[in-house]
């Protein structure tokens, strides 16, 4: 299994970290498996309230739905996003 980790300067807004994260997992090296670890604020970073709107249920909700749509990400990633790290078969 390959590892990756992907270092990004995340923002307040969602879509604008999904647009970076999809162009970091489109580089990725095409070996498979592969582990991808995110940083822990990869879906937003902001301050306490944008946090808690942000806040999704383990396996539902757009942020991991939208992540489980990148190209080549696993459908069962989505879960794995909450927890910053996914597995691309």
């Amino acid at each position: 299994m390959w590892l990756a980790a992907i270092q990004l300067i995340s923002g307040r807004h969602w879509q604008d970290n999904r647009a970076q994260i999809a162009a970091e997992l489109a580089a990725l090296p095409k070996e498979r498996p592969l582990l991808v670890l995110l940083p822990e604020n990869f879906a937003l970073f902001g301050e306490r309230q944008g946090y808690l709107d942000g806040a999704e249920a383990l396996g539902e909700g757009p942020i991991q739905t939208q992540l489980a749509a990148c190209p080549g990400v696993a459908p069962t990633a989505a879960a794995a996003a909450s927890t910053s790290a996914m597995v691309l078969p």
